[in-house]
């Protein structure tokens, strides 16, 4: 996304809001014509940390200003409207007005382990087209033009999320160190976006992962791993109702109104 930004000769700045910092994380958004929110969606909702800098935010914005937003979300073939409907009452808490949002499919964070795939085959060239028109909407957005984004579904109270409180029973989903034979190159601590994964303990802290599977994929020697997930794929496939097929059918979509007609 930057870089189609950039082609349409845009500034851009990129900010990290997956970190333990980032509650408290200030930015002064007056500086910018609009913000581009992006979010990864996991088990329907935002990561906690984001959910957390929404409502920690005490921003003063200028009443001169539209602060005008889009929002896109990377998900891995499953629903997510309880996200979509938070993420519409946390920035106008914070007195953002919502504009246009999109859904990018991405292979799920879980086919790192074995028993596990959804959307394996994403993104595609369709997925990376509707990026780049994505993009330009935006620009075209905070250049003053567009409609205002229209919430028809009803807002539910919010309520603060319990952060996979349904898969961390399973301590399968947890990376973890599996092979006494490694060069200690911290690569996984490195890239973990939450700070959960400790190089030297071989192992990512359930109270701060966030199970995005970085650290797994990151490893050059392939000692970062995760469980055997069949177990739980097929419980989850039983609570949530959804199947191989049915989340290869997911396409990435553009829409200013929710849930679309």
């Amino acid at each position: 996304m930057k870089q189609h930004a950039q082609e349409k000769n845009c500034e851009c700045e990129v900010q990290n809001l997956i970190t333990p910092e980032s509650p408290q994380k200030q930015i002064d958004f007056d500086e910018y014509n609009g913000i581009i929110f992006g979010f990864p969606v996991y088990n329907e909702r935002l990561p906690t940390v984001i959910e957390e800098w929404f409502l920690e935010q005490k921003i003063k914005l200028s009443e001169t200003n539209e602060n005008r937003s889009t929002i896109f979300y990377a998900f891995g073939g499953r629903g997510f409207d309880e996200a979509n409907q938070i993420n519409y009452y946390l920035l106008n808490e914070i007195g953002f007005s919502l504009w246009l949002a999109g859904e990018f499919v991405d292979p799920h964070s879980f086919n790192v382990g074995k028993g596990w795939i959804l959307t394996e085959n994403c993104p595609n060239e369709e997925d990376f087209t509707l990026v780049k028109e994505f993009v330009e909407k935006s620009s075209d957005i905070f250049g003053g033009n567009g409609t205002l984004f229209q919430m028809n579904a009803p807002l539910k109270e919010y309520k603060p999320c319990v952060p996979l409180k349904f898969f961390r029973c399973f301590w399968n989903l947890i990376p973890r160190r599996v092979s006494d034979s490694y060069q200690l190159c911290t690569s996984c601590e490195d890239i973990c976006p939450t700070e959960a994964f400790d190089a030297n303990e071989g192992k990512a802290d359930p109270s701060k992962c966030i199970l995005c599977m970085a650290c797994v994929k990151k490893c050059p020697e392939q000692v970062i791993q995760t469980g055997n997930l069949t177990i739980v794929r097929l419980m989850i496939q039983m609570q949530y109702r959804f199947t191989r097929r049915s989340t290869r059918k997911k396409k990435s979509r553009i829409y200013a109104e929710f849930p679309q007609p």
